[in-house]
């Protein structure tokens, strides 16, 4: 357990620059800290309840099954099901750093949280070392880092409302990391005097053409 004013030490000791300290002496901070306020942000939903990654007791294989069940179910009575899968490219090196920490406030992260994180998030720099070799340094900002204790609970802070215009619209959403599924039930009539009514692009493509034949 972490008392608030040992935490409060804790943020003040590695707010300068905490990641110029050695890795596991900054690691066991990051890890100190996420207990404090992760266990806050997801008993809160402040994620949202359809993000399943980077949360106790769920996973990708809990989300594929529940989805799986969803959808057969509605074939199963008559329905279709439409889709919207989306997968962001580089995801997390695409976060602006001052929106993120708005979130943070919103979701009502103390002072003291908010500014570790700040200097958490500030620009870093970097090299790339492979087999001894050691590329020019370059300069890192706006993105969550990957490969931290805290890279991943802020994704799910930054992504929690990329659902809202999906909900509007009575879809179904879910997510996983950066992956998003929405999905909606929709009930099919067939009308076999309608020849626009197929149930396939090739069927809807063989009528075209038997058209253009007449």
């Amino acid at each position: 357990m972490v008392c608030q004013g040992a935490f409060c030490v804790s943020v003040r000791l590695c707010w300068q620059r905490p990641w110029q300290r050695s890795r596991g002496v900054f690691f066991e901070k990051e890890r100190t800290i996420s207990h404090v306020f992760v266990p806050f942000l997801d008993a809160g939903e402040v994620y949202g309840k359809s993000q399943w990654a980077f949360r106790p007791k769920r996973s990708c294989k809990d989300l594929v099954t529940l989805k799986m069940a969803q959808w057969i179910l509605a074939i199963g009575r008559g329905k279709r099901v439409g889709l919207f899968l989306s997968d962001i490219a580089g995801a997390f090196d695409r976060v602006d750093s001052e929106i993120l920490l708005r979130k943070c406030v919103s979701a009502g992260l103390g002072r003291e949280v908010c500014g570790f994180l700040k200097a958490f998030l500030a620009p870093r720099k970097a090299v790339v070392l492979v087999q001894g070799k050691q590329s020019a340094e370059m300069s890192i900002n706006n993105e969550v880092y990957q490969g931290t204790v805290l890279g991943l609970p802020l994704w799910n802070v930054h992504f929690a409302d990329v659902t809202v215009s999906a909900t509007r619209d009575a879809f179904r959403e879910t997510k996983f990391a950066d992956d998003l599924s929405c999905d909606k039930e929709y009930f099919f009539f067939y009308n076999p005097r309608d020849s626009t009514h197929t149930t396939s692009p090739s069927s809807r493509t063989n009528t075209h053409a038997k058209t253009k034949q007449k």
